[in-house]
């Protein structure tokens, strides 16, 4: 559910409930609608978890930051969700606002970061805590750290995904074997490249798993649904 306007955009993602804000949000009082129907049907949904992430938020008038109070505070209100913010350490509105906002949700969840570094070169994707590398003579993606990244963030990633699934080779090999930690955006984005490679013929897919580690246990045996071919080698 995306809501874009001029020099800003509001992006959620159902599957981790996460809301992006990015850019200036300087509108009057009526032009909020349209966020007041998102914010409203995020406490309809009533996820466990929901991420308000402001970092590229550069600003906020009175109004918008009256819109995302009245939210909190029905978070609150009704105690369905636990409500976690990601702020920039570098902006002085949302330390501001933040902490009239924690007047309004005593257990508001704030993490002051930075939003990841990612250096993409060619066929490599590296972050501050993970790499993720094609090797076109092989065949292989090697995925390994830790990749905890919010919605848009995973951009790049998906970018190099789509440019391997254009063209894969015959026999592709997706390791995670050193892949510690991936969070539902993460999967959900090597789960649309399962499934784009699943609508093409003639290629086969092997996902080297590790046994030890609790999340692939769980989810890549998932990826089977978007690609009955698939095979997965657990060997370590």
């Amino acid at each position: 559910m995306n809501i874009q306007g001029d020099g800003y955009s509001v992006q959620y993602h159902a599957a981790d409930a996460s809301l992006q804000m990015q850019g200036i949000m300087r509108l009057k009082g009526e032009e909020y609608a349209p966020l007041v129907a998102l914010l409203e049907h995020i406490l309809l949904a009533a996820p466990a978890v929901i991420h308000l992430d402001l970092r590229r938020l550069d600003a906020l008038n009175s109004s918008g930051i009256t819109t995302l109070a009245k939210f909190i505070a029905q978070v609150n209100r009704l105690n369905n969700s636990r409500l976690v913010v990601l702020a920039s350490p570098n902006s002085a509105w949302q330390k501001k606002s933040l902490h009239n906002f924690q007047r309004l949700m005593p257990n508001l969840q704030t993490n002051y970061q930075p939003e990841q570094k990612m250096e993409v070169r060619g066929m490599e994707v590296r972050g501050e805590e993970f790499s993720l590398t094609y090797v076109t003579d092989t065949g292989v993606i090697h995925c390994q750290g830790i990749v905890r990244l919010q919605g848009d963030e995973y951009r790049s990633i998906a970018a190099l995904l789509e440019q391997v699934a254009t063209q894969p080779p015959a026999r592709l090999m997706l390791d995670l074997r050193e892949l510690q930690a991936l969070n539902s955006s993460g999967i959900t984005t090597l789960a649309r490249f399962v499934a784009k490679l699943n609508q093409q013929a003639n290629y086969a897919l092997t996902v080297q798993g590790n046994p030890q580690i609790a999340w692939q246990k769980k989810s890549i045996k998932n990826f089977q649904r978007l690609m009955p071919t698939i095979e997965f080698d657990w060997s370590t």
